[in-house]
């Protein structure tokens, strides 16, 4: 009975169709390749990542989802949408590993600190000491995303396509406390991860000129995340 929330979220919230919307053009700006090689993956491993892909959307905090607030979770999210990225590119994702470690820290860290998983408490965080946090957390992620989903890579592809709606997803659940009613609710938190998405096209490009240096960078901006969550704690 504990999946019968997810299950019904999955075939009821178009989570992967959202993801799609928002994965094609992300990857057609970062390749600029014809729309046909988005379709190269195997059909296996395109199904099952469009699941899991499907499973972290119904995570997100945006509005309309029928799963219920108390049973979304940024562990769930977080492992499914790594999931996505490993399938069928086992050597190049390992090249990534850093990539991937820092983006954790930046998306758990304020959640360690709040002692919550559920995105919609991380966004209610209003907490003077705990918002420096959260949003400095929020700008590592995004500046991670670039070496998160490979877009070092020149060509399309299918399964990255995916992960582009949950991954920018993730940011806005996280900071955004409240939307307004009815329809307009769905529409600001898309709106607000396509600006997610054009910031990581950005962050895409400036961790090109950095070149070597984008992973020290990385790195860096981990070790004053978990510094803050330590000082955040502490106080």
């Amino acid at each position: 009975m504990a999946l019968a929330g997810p299950l019904l979220a999955l075939v009821l919230y178009p989570g992967i169709l959202l993801s799609a919307a928002v994965g094609l053009p992300c990857e057609l700006a970062t390749a600029r390749r014809d729309l046909r090689q988005l379709l190269a993956a195997p059909s296996t491993a395109l199904m099952l990542g469009a699941v899991l892909a499907g499973l972290a959307a119904t995570q997100l905090a945006i509005p309309s989802n029928p799963l219920p607030l108390t049973d979304r979770n940024l562990l769930v999210a977080t492992v499914a949408l790594l999931a996505v990225l490993w399938l069928g590119r086992g050597e190049g994702t390992r090249q990534r590993l850093v990539a991937q470690a820092v983006w954790m820290v930046a998306q758990l860290s304020p959640a360690v600190v709040v002692q919550s998983l559920l995105p919609q408490a991380l966004a209610a965080v209003a907490v003077p000491t705990q918002v420096p946090l959260k949003v400095v957390a929020a700008l590592l992620t995004i500046f991670s995303l670039p070496g998160l989903l490979g877009l070092e890579e020149p060509r399309p592809d299918p399964l990255r396509a995916l992960c582009w709606f949950p991954a920018c997803g993730l940011v806005v659940s996280v900071l955004v406390p409240t939307y307004p009613v009815g329809v307009l609710g769905p529409l600001a938190f898309c709106a607000g991860t396509w600006a997610v998405a054009v910031l990581g096209l950005a962050a895409a490009v400036l961790g090109r000129r950095l070149g070597a240096a984008y992973q020290t960078c990385l790195g860096i901006g981990a070790a004053v995340v978990l510094g803050l969550a330590v000082a955040t704690a502490v106080l």
